[in-house]
């Protein structure tokens, strides 16, 4: 009586063993492997074209598996858009930092690139990059930027432009060191003057401003 109930708990014990076994290999080879073996990238959801500036019907978001990925592959769908594609990107493609850049500036016909130079700037963030948006703040030269950070946001900024260009001492344009990636850890050089977008009249205010005795702050976001 014994060895029959213990022959019947054994069977059942088995077969829990083999109905748990399979039900891992099914949920392994359904969602285990993808989970574990995959990671989400972004892809061309269509053949995009070089020069073509990336839109949101231009990518997907899909899963590969990880020793198929570049170590320099997109993950975040945000980074691409409005980036203008270096290469011919196929459909289904991962999209790489390396295909991807700023647009070229391309000018209205009342648009002018101005050049403030390094002696007007009273500070400029050292990850200022060509395409940005930025705010100009009048400083009073007379007073350092640690003492005028309370009087430059009580007044509003006189302009919000955009950079055409960051340049160095030797008039090199500065980039982002490692050109394969799009976060700003480190430029190529330092930044002595900035090149922006603008019309004649607003050209003229700031050169007025400079005369007055006054230089420029430059926020960006």
């Amino acid at each position: 009586m014994k060895a029959a109930t213990f022959n019947r708990v054994k069977g059942i014990v088995g077969l829990f063993l083999i109905i748990l076994a399979v039900a891992f290999v099914f949920y392994w080879e359904s969602f285990g492997r993808e989970q574990l073996l995959y990671k989400e990238v972004v892809i061309a959801k269509q053949d995009i074209f070089k020069n073509s500036l990336i839109s949101k019907n231009d990518i997907m978001i899909t899963r590969l598996e990880d020793e198929r990925i570049s170590e320099y592959a997109v993950i975040d769908p945000e980074v691409v858009l409005g980036q203008e594609a270096k290469q011919f990107i196929p459909k289904n493609t991962a999209i790489d930092f390396r295909y991807i850049d700023k647009p070229e500036i391309v000018l209205d016909e009342n648009e002018y690139i101005f050049k403030i130079p390094g002696n007007w700037l009273i500070a400029c963030p050292g990850s200022l990059r060509r395409g940005d948006n930025v705010f100009l703040y009048p400083v009073n030269s007379d007073i350092t930027p640690d003492e005028s950070t309370e009087y430059i946001f009580e007044e509003s900024f006189i302009a919000k432009l955009v950079v055409a260009y960051v340049k160095d001492s030797g008039n090199r344009e500065v980039v982002n060191s490692d050109s394969s990636k799009l976060e700003r850890l480190d430029g190529t050089s330092q930044i002595d003057s900035v090149e922006i977008i603008t019309t004649f009249e607003m050209a003229a205010m700031l050169e007025d401003y400079n005369r007055r005795g006054y230089r420029f702050l430059f926020l960006y976001k």
